[in-house]
Formats: structure tokens, C-alpha cells, sequence
């Protein structure tokens, strides 16, 4: 792209194909993790409950941005790692007796609330007006 060689219709295929790639091979990082915890359960004694919750809480947070700009591609991979990575590890920790119900039942709500949040179209657009009018202040 960078020499000119390539069509605008071109950089954009490409981009996408290694876009898809880096989003499909990032999707396979919860699946792995679940599957070594079903081989191995006594391994999720060392994984830390609150890693997993900033997992979960990191990507989630990337969900109104990924529907605002209308990026299939983030949202894909956003859901995918809130859902698989932190929530479904935490599921996994939870079903093993490693955390404390109130924890999971905690990050259930939070994530359940965050995703009715997400998908309000309202609440999205008064909490892009309030970080639009707080950065020029930061600034």
C-alpha cells in the first residue's frame, strides 16, 4: 500500500483479511484456557479470579464503541472475549467451587446490566455527550 502498487479496493481487502485473522485467532485464546481447565481443573486453583474479571470487564467495556462506530469485526471480538475469557472463566471457577457465590453472582449482574447498558442506544449517546464535554476539560 505504502508504494502504490495495490488499489484502494486492494488495501482494504487486505487490511480486512488481517484484521479477520487477528480477531478469529484472538477468539481462540479463551477456548484454549476453557479446554485446559477441563482437562486439567486442578490448574484453575492458579488463576486468579480478578484477572478474569478484568478480562471480562476490559472487554465489555469496548462493547459501545465497537457499536458505535459499527465495527463488526471489534464487536466480535469484544463479545467473544466478555463472554469465553472473563465470564465463562469465571463461570468455570465458580462451578469448581474456587470462588464464592457472591462473586460470581456479582459478576453476573454487572455483566448483565453492562450489556442491557450497551445495547441502549439512549444511555449510549448521553455517555458519549458526557465524556465529549469532560475531555476538553482534561485537555
Amino acid at each position: 500500500a505504502r508504494t502504490g502498487k495495490l488499489s484502494e479496493k486492494g488495501v482494504k481487502f487486505v487490511g480486512g483479511i488481517s484484521g479477520w485473522t487477528a480477531t478469529l485467532l484472538f477468539m481462540w485464546m479463551p477456548v484454549s484456557q476453557m479446554w485446559t481447565n477441563y482437562l486439567n481443573p486442578e490448574n484453575m486453583k492458579g488463576l486468579s479470579a480478578f484477572s478474569m474479571l478484568l478480562a471480562m470487564l476490559g472487554n465489555g467495556l469496548m462493547l459501545p464503541r465497537a457499536l458505535l462506530i459499527r465495527d463488526f469485526m471489534w464487536f466480535t471480538g469484544s463479545v467473544w472475549a466478555t463472554l469465553f475469557y472473563g465470564y465463562g472463566n469465571i463461570a468455570c471457577l465458580y462451578f469448581l467451587n474456587i470462588i464464592s457465590k457472591e462473586f460470581f453472582l456479582s459478576a453476573t449482574v454487572g455483566l448483565i446490566s453492562w450489556i442491557g447498558y450497551s445495547l441502549n442506544p439512549i444511555a449510549l449517546i448521553n455517555t458519549l455527550s458526557h465524556i465529549s464535554v469532560a475531555i476538553p476539560r482534561l485537555c
